[in-house]
């Protein structure tokens, strides 16, 4: 029984282990391919794709007063979002 429980442990631990290394894979990947996409909150207004859209999402409040939404649209922050999105 004893033999069991220990079994279950060392597994329990590593899949732990293996998902925490596998996001922290992911986002150093991150840190290398920045894309992301935003747009604005009025309808059919404006949109942006691509690495530098913070900075045109920042300039489009600055002329329009228009709150915008972004995201990362780069591949590992999509599994990431994705696979840790359920957790936060």
């Amino acid at each position: 029984m004893v033999a069991i429980i220990k079994k279950i442990w060392l597994y329990t631990v590593i899949a732990s282990v293996s998902f925490a290394l596998f996001g922290m894979a992911l986002m150093l990947i991150g840190t290398f391919t920045i894309e992301w996409s935003c747009k604005c909150n009025v309808p059919n207004h404006w949109q942006c794709a691509g690495d530098n859209c913070m900075a045109e999402s920042e300039r489009h409040f600055d002329q329009f007063h228009h709150n915008t939404n972004c995201h990362r649209t780069d591949w590992p922050m999509v599994i990431l979002e994705k696979t840790f999105g359920t957790l936060l």
